[in-house]
């Protein structure tokens, strides 16, 4: 791809979980965030974790939280913004990665991308 986007990264991770909706692991978006920073500044060669924001919305009568997070690692600086969303006990995320000094050109398309997710099916 083209630059700003030849180092942007997206991905789609599904997971068993022990619970059936984003309630049951946290009461709040600002709580799933919390956890997120957690996981990932225990990662090796996390410097630093910071949550940008947090918030919850209806997807289809699920409930899903858009996280956005700054990290920055020996592997560089990055920014991330990820929507997370349990049914059934699996945990569904989606997430967008760019270098930090990439997030102003690609922030727009970020935002559509996480905006525009649905679910399909059952």
């Amino acid at each position: 791809a083209n630059d700003p986007y030849g180092k942007w990264v997206v991905g789609v991770a599904v997971d068993d979980v022990g619970a059936d909706s984003l309630e049951d692991i946290a009461p709040t978006a600002d709580d799933v965030a919390q956890r997120i920073a957690k996981i990932e500044k225990a990662k090796d060669g996390n410097f630093t974790v910071d949550v940008v924001a947090a918030s919850r919305r209806d997807l289809g009568g699920v409930k899903a939280d858009t996280i956005e997070y700054t990290s920055d690692t020996s592997r560089g600086f990055s920014h991330y913004l990820t929507l997370v969303s349990i049914r059934a006990g699996k945990l569904y995320t989606l997430t967008s990665q760019v270098p930090e000094k990439q997030w102003p050109d690609v922030e727009k398309s970020a935002r559509t991308l996480v905006a525009s997710a649905r679910w399909v099916g059952r």
